[in-house]
């Protein structure tokens, strides 16, 4: 189950499928979706065991790990972080922040935005919304967290370009920590690792799949969001894989990477999280990795 509606952002998972990579390692797969409207998220139908795989973001991942939830990262599907803050007025740092009404999104991702205000010290009104940009571009807020993939194309279709001193960029001000990546639960690896490890493998080989052929792959995510009956386009779609498929290059090597977190930045985001409060306890590194 990816952890939202269909779209291309799990375009690899939908080719996978449809190009019939999961049978190929001999695994029956079958893959559904939550609602705009659910009332639970994927991590909790895999906590509930009605799924066994779920993407997560990894520090929404590394925060279900502390509150009790026994799950392990199985692969990387993302090296960097698509977090934006846009507002109406220059944001030349997040203390300009400061006192402002900001919207976040209520189903999560909201982490890094939250390590940034401790660690600046600032304080802004979280205004809390589910999906989509129309808080924002009624001015009902002074600005807005978005990914760089979904609602800031969005926002370029429904008002133009947006001012690049109007974005912040969190990748930029010392926050490039990996998202997307592919989750189960421990019980489910220890009792399954070789199925797991096929699982992995497959969904990697689609996303490799994907990258080398993008017009097929936007006709297959077509027929999941069809399906679905999302409201989008082609447009969209196209350029939000294209800033998914951007997302997974290395930053170093410009080489697309299913790496897992290194152990060093594992440990700095972990300490971050505890400074914000958003995790209690200690992670071990070789206990949530399993890649």
């Amino acid at each position: 189950m990816p952890h939202w509606t269909p779209q291309a952002q799990f375009a690899g998972y939908y080719v996978a499928f449809e190009k019939g990579f999961y049978k190929d390692a001999g695994i029956d797969v079958e893959i559904r979706h939550i609602g705009h409207n659910s009332r639970k998220n994927s991590a909790s139908y895999l906590r509930s065991g009605e799924i066994n795989m779920t993407s997560l973001h990894l520090l929404q991942a590394m925060v279900n790990k502390d509150g009790g939830f026994d799950i392990v990262n199985v692969l990387q599907t993302s090296q960097n972080s698509s977090i934006l803050c846009v507002g109406h007025d220059p944001l030349p740092n997040f203390n300009t922040l400061e006192g402002k009404k900001v919207g976040m999104w209520k189903t999560g991702f909201t982490e890094t935005a939250i390590i940034a205000a401790d660690e600046t010290d600032v304080y802004y009104q979280t205004i809390p919304f589910l999906f989509g940009i129309n808080l924002f571009v009624a001015g009902a807020i002074d600005a807005t967290l978005v990914t760089s993939y979904n609602e800031f194309k969005q926002l370029y279709y429904s008002v133009g370009n947006v001012p690049e001193e109007n974005v912040l960029k969190f990748s930029e001000i010392g926050y490039n920590y990996p998202e997307d990546g592919l989750y189960t639960t421990a019980d489910f690896y220890n009792q399954n690792q070789e199925l797991v490890r096929k699982f992995a493998e497959a969904s990697k080989r689609g996303w490799e799949y994907a990258a080398a052929h993008k017009e097929e792959t936007l006709k297959i995510v077509e027929k999941y969001t069809v399906e679905a009956n999302i409201a989008t386009n082609e447009v969209l779609q196209r350029e939000m894989l294209d800033e998914i498929l951007k997302l997974q290059l290395d930053s170093k090597t410009g080489q697309r990477s299913f790496a897992p977190v290194s152990k060093e930045l594992f440990d700095e985001i972990l300490f971050k999280c505890k400074s914000a409060g958003l995790i209690m306890g200690d992670i071990d590194y070789n206990e949530f990795i399993k890649q």
